[in-house]
């Protein structure tokens, strides 16, 4: 006994880690460190430890603008059983995957399927432009030439770019696009080897970029929503520049995935029951007055949306006109 007690206790000790492990939960992010959606992650996950009661891992998965963690996802290679692996990738890929899939395109991913838990953040959109372009408005972008900087995976820059250049006719405009991240585009338009994002979130420019923004080197141009904004009034609508209706409608999808930002999901193998714990600890962390305060100190934007919310914005997107969907693939494609 003596020389198999420890022994033995070791032993049992080892079986009880193997049959019943810590709880934990993955939290895989579609982008690299230290960029908005991770810190959204970071900031959300330590909340929802408490909440939960668990470990909250959060797990960097970049690549092709979060679509192979999308498909990771979709496959079921990286879930573990009933719930205890989120994820969060960019919100225009949600969308342009729901286009794909809505026209049937090979390999698109039917975003409907999964389980969404909650939104973390909304916000408007803009068109920027540096102050060596000498450009404030879409008459001067006709006059003068005009370069796009986007990141390389992201489409929606690019997407939005081309669009412009078509509805205004400009003439004089080009895309740069292979940038690793929005941050390095950002670097580009100070150095002036580009002189416009065609498309941004406002938050970003004024809470991320506010010295640039106050002294004007960074300077919005043009708002993507059908009402100004009031934290910079003066900036016009699109759809006070915009006379088809087509140009429209195409508009508004490109900028739907703004309004459901930072969407945190997991797989279609959830129990309901684990669905509704990660609901409702969504909920009372996004009306927590400390992690609000949190995000503040981070300077980004705090507008949730329910996971009930999220979904049904995601189902709209099967009554969307196929034509509407197909410009939007042309657009990405040419």
């Amino acid at each position: 006994m003596k020389i198999f007690g420890p022994f033995s206790l070791l032993l049992s000790l080892i079986i009880c880690l193997i049959h019943f492990p810590a709880n934990s939960l993955e939290f895989h992010v579609g982008a690299n460190t230290g960029n908005a959606y991770s810190i959204y992650a970071i900031t959300f996950s330590k909340f929802l430890e408490k909440r939960l009661g668990e470990e909250v891992i959060v797990r960097n998965n970049p690549g092709a603008g979060g679509l192979i963690l999308y498909k990771r996802m979709d496959n079921e290679q990286i879930v573990k059983p009933d719930g205890e692996t989120i994820a969060m990738v960019p919100s225009p890929l949600i969308f342009q995957q729901s286009a794909r899939f809505q026209l049937n395109l090979p390999e698109a991913i039917d975003s409907s399927k999964f389980r969404w838990i909650g939104s973390l953040s909304s916000d408007n959109t803009v068109l920027i432009v540096n102050d060596y372009a000498n450009i404030r408005n879409i008459g001067d972008m006709k006059k003068q030439s005009i370069i796009f900087g986007a990141p390389g995976a992201s489409a929606d820059f690019v997407t939005m770019a081309k669009f412009i250049t078509e509805a205004f006719n400009l003439n004089n405009a080009n895309i740069v696009r292979g940038y690793s991240s929005l941050a390095s585009v950002y670097l580009s338009l100070e150095r002036n080897e580009t002189n416009a994002i065609a498309i941004v979130t406002v938050d970003n420019l004024l809470y991320q970029h506010t010295d640039k923004y106050n002294s004007k080197k960074f300077i919005p141009i043009i708002v993507y929503d059908k009402n100004r904004d009031n934290r910079i009034p003066d900036v016009p609508t699109i759809f006070e520049l915009l006379s088809k209706d087509s140009d429209k409608l195409l508009v508004e999808q490109i900028i739907s995935p703004f309004q459901l930002n930072r969407a945190i999901f997991t797989s279609k193998n959830i129990s309901e029951k684990r669905l509704k714990q990660l609901r409702e600890a969504f909920s009372k962390i996004v009306a927590d007055k400390e992690y609000i305060d949190a995000l503040k100190q981070h300077n980004i934007n705090h507008d949730p949306k329910t996971g009930e919310q999220a979904e049904a914005f995601i189902g709209k997107m099967s009554s969307i006109d196929k034509q509407v969907f197909q410009r939007l693939i042309d657009l990405e494609n040419r």
